[in-house]
C-alpha cells in the first residue's frame, strides 16, 4: 500500500473475515498514526468507531452532523447508560434512581447527571458491578438520520461541530 498521504475508503470491510477485519483496521491504524490522513465510509459502524477522529454523518447527499464522538454526544445530548449488577430491589426505594430505570439492571441517565447517579450507586453495598456506556456511533447515527427525534430530543437543524467540508454521498461518512 505504501505510505499514502490521503486515502480514501468506501465500505472496505464488507465481506472480510472477523480476523482479516481486525488486520485491516491495524493497518489503518498504522498508516492514520505515520501521518496519512484517512476518509472512511461505512455503514458497518461499530466497526470504525475506535478507529476514528471525527465522524461526518449524511442523509440524502446533505450533512446531518459532523464533529469528534464526544462533540456528537454533547450535541445530541443522549443518555448515558449504567448497568449495575445488584441495582433490582433498590429502584423500589430510591426516587432518583428510579427516574432513570430502563429496566431492572439498567439506568438511562442524562450526561449532566451521571456523577450524582455514580456517586448514589456506589453508596449501596447490593451494587456488585458498574459498566457504563456512552452513546455509541450508532445511536448517534439513528438519532441524526431521525432529525433528532430519536430518544425523545427536538428536532435539530444541521448539526457541525467543526469547519471541516462536507463530502456528498448517500452514506455516512467517517474520517480517521
Amino acid at each position: 500500500m505504501g505510505k499514502p498521504k490521503l486515502l480514501l475508503l468506501d465500505e472496505p470491510t464488507v465481506g472480510l473475515d472477523p480476523i482479516a477485519t481486525k488486520e485491516f483496521y491495524q493497518t489503518v491504524d498504522v498508516l492514520k498514526s505515520n501521518g496519512a490522513s484517512i476518509i472512511l465510509c461505512s455503514h458497518i459502524l461499530p466497526g470504525v468507531e475506535q478507529h476514528i477522529d471525527r465522524a461526518m454523518i449524511l442523509s440524502g447527499g446533505q450533512q446531518r452532523a459532523m464533529g469528534t464522538l464526544a462533540q456528537l454526544r454533547e450535541q445530541a445530548s443522549l443518555p448515558v447508560t449504567i448497568h449495575a449488577q445488584g441495582l433490582g430491589t433498590i429502584l423500589q426505594d430510591d426516587p432518583l434512581l428510579c427516574q432513570y430505570r430502563a429496566n431492572d439492571c439498567q439506568l438511562r441517565v442524562p450526561e449532566s447527571d451521571k456523577l450524582a447517579v455514580l456517586r448514589k450507586l456506589l453508596g449501596y453495598e447490593q451494587i456488585s458491578d458498574l459498566h457504563i456506556e456512552p452513546a455509541n456511533l450508532d445511536q448517534l447515527y439513528q438519532y441524526y438520520l431521525n432529525d433528532g427525534t430519536a430518544f425523545g430530543s427536538a428536532a435539530p437543524e444541521q448539526h457541525e461541530a467543526t469547519s471541516q467540508p462536507a463530502v456528498h454521498n448517500n452514506s455516512e461518512a467517517v474520517s480517521l
